[in-house]
């Protein structure tokens, strides 16, 4: 009976590290950090992996999600949901936001210098006016959703002519 008891305990015990070790997403800081992934309200996101620089996360929900310090600079982001996202001090540097949806976001201090923006939904995000643009690009014809007030090319954004 001591035996069966014992090995009922191992057994739980091996059962919950793999469901922590299982439990939800990192992402790299800007820093180097793997941090866990989660929402802004602070519950675990359902999402498993990991994420940072220049990974493949075409279509990734990642709405509501807080992501202060993120490293995903030259990330394929398109068409992906970053919708009331916290990206302050996030890096985007040169990632591909083709299509992302980034409504509501809040944008402080984000770098998203050399970003690709054809035709990204940009529109009420927060601290527009804090964010790093210059470099950003988009091709005519595939305009981003601006913010209100937002000058693309006061912010630094290059527009180029389509091929």
């Amino acid at each position: 009976m001591e035996v069966m008891r014992f090995i009922f305990i191992i057994l739980l015990v091996l059962l919950l590290a793999v469901s922590v070790e299982a439990g939800g997403a990192t992402y790299e800081t800007i820093d180097g950090e793997k941090i866990s992934l989660k929402k802004i309200d602070g519950s675990v996101h359902p999402r498993t992996g990991s994420l940072g620089p220049g990974q493949n996360l075409r279509w990734i929900a990642l709405q509501d999600t807080d992501l202060r310090r993120a490293n995903l600079s030259f990330a394929d982001l398109r068409n992906a949901t970053l919708q009331q996202a916290d990206l302050r001090n996030a890096n985007l540097h040169g990632a591909v936001l083709g299509g992302v949806t980034l409504r509501g976001a809040n944008l402080r201090s984000c770098d998203l210098s050399g970003a690709q923006l054809n035709g990204a939904d940009i529109r009420d995000v927060l601290h527009w006016d804090r964010a790093v643009w210059k470099g950003a690009r988009y091709v005519r014809g595939s305009e981003p959703q601006w913010p209100k007030g937002f000058s693309p090319v006061d912010a630094g954004i290059v527009i180029e002519k389509p091929r």
